[in-house]
């Protein structure tokens, strides 16, 4: 039985809270993954050959105004050294004028970067989920996997694919999962049926994953493409039989047969609990207490005399360390909750009756998440 997490990203920022701020990009938590000159954090991999290279890149270049050019051959992606696993990646991405209207090209996540030297590699890549940016009405944006690896991928399409078929996405479809063993093009999710949103050859399109494990939402200039969640793998790398979930990987810009260029290449890792921003600035939000930080993105529960939390419309509002002094209503199911702190540390499960709680002023302080359990 999956439980139900009250996420309270939105509730932390000032922002959100009806407060002015004066949070800079560096404060909302978000790191470049590309440092505008040089490919330090990052290695070029050439598709087939095993080859792994860390100074030297062979088919990327750094063309002026901290952009990334891609040559297109030989085949490879351009890899992050480090591993994640709940964060959102946004890249923009130019396809010069002139591109050929099958041109491919994509992003890769929970990209296998051991599987380089396992053999677990198909079309030119280790297993992993390619967020495609190929040109072509039903394809930009949507998730690929490797071809007898995986991953297996579970989503809503408008109609369950035949064989050889790809499934189109659509949130009021029907329930499916791909079968990366299967023949030719059913390991694909397409594009949302919404009309394409990618821009003239040219110009340049804003791409984001939004990546919680082992799921994942997918947008493209503002356009939700696609949404996935159950990623898994064959337990034995190579069978579909007896999976395993597929909950994080390495990060990679792909080099598939034609120039395209990147530029803004950026992550912002999230808690794994709370999905708050790692990299946030951090401080009171709360703009009536006395230590109030107007740049502070993630409240850290250090404002005082303001409530913890309080009920608005049926939901649960964080705001301080102080105490709750309200009623805390139960999800139908739900019988406990369990309190979290920033870093995901769980300090502590209550139990209420006939459905809701009243905490004790011995609560703990600086709870920024709540889990129900049943």
């Amino acid at each position: 039985m999956r439980v139900l997490i009250c996420s309270v990203f939105l509730v932390l920022t000032g922002a959100a809270s009806g407060q002015p701020t004066t949070a800079t990009k560096t404060d909302s938590g978000w790191v470049p993954l590309f440092n505008g000159t040089d490919f330090s954090g990052l290695y070029d991999y050439v598709s087939n050959s095993g080859t792994v290279d860390v100074k030297t890149q062979t088919n990327f270049t750094v063309e002026p105004g901290g952009i990334i050019h891609v040559k297109g051959n030989p085949g490879g992606y351009l890899g992050t050294i480090r591993q994640y696993s709940h964060y959102r990646v946004r890249v923009d991405y130019q396809w010069p004028v002139g591109t050929a209207g099958d041109a491919n090209s994509g992003l890769l996540i929970h990209l296998d970067s051991a599987a380089i030297f396992s053999g677990f590699k198909s079309a030119g890549r280790p297993r992993s989920i390619e967020v495609n940016c190929r040109r072509d009405t039903d394809f930009p944006w949507s998730l690929w996997s490797a071809n007898g690896l995986g991953p297996f991928i579970t989503t809503k399409v408008t109609a369950v694919p035949g064989s050889g078929k790809a499934g189109q996405y659509n949130p009021a479809g029907v329930e499916w999962t791909d079968n990366p063993y299967g023949t030719s093009n059913s390991r694909v999710i397409t594009g949302d049926f919404q009309r394409n949103p990618e821009l003239p050859l040219g110009q340049w399109n804003h791409g984001e994953a939004h990546l919680y494990g082992d799921s994942g939402v997918f947008t493209l200039n503002g356009q939700v493409r696609t949404w996935g969640r159950n990623f898994s793998l064959g337990s034995s790398g190579s069978s579909p039989a007896s999976r395993v979930a597929c909950t994080r990987g390495n990060i990679g810009l792909q080099s598939e047969g034609y120039p395209i260029s990147f530029r803004n290449y950026e992550i912002m890792e999230l808690d794994s609990i709370t999905y708050a921003p790692i990299n946030a600035r951090k401080g009171c939000t709360t703009q009536s207490s006395g230590n109030y930080d107007p740049r502070a993105v993630v409240d850290n529960g250090t404002c005082s005399g303001t409530a913890l939390m309080r009920r608005e419309g049926g939901r649960l509002r964080f705001l301080s360390n102080d105490r709750f002094g309200t009623w805390l209503a139960f999800p139908e199911g739900s019988s406990r909750v369990q309190l979290f702190d920033l870093s995901g540390h769980s300090l502590g499960t209550y139990r209420g009756e006939s459905g809701g709680l009243r905490l004790p002023a011995s609560a703990p302080r600086g709870v920024l998440a709540a889990r129900f359990l049943p």
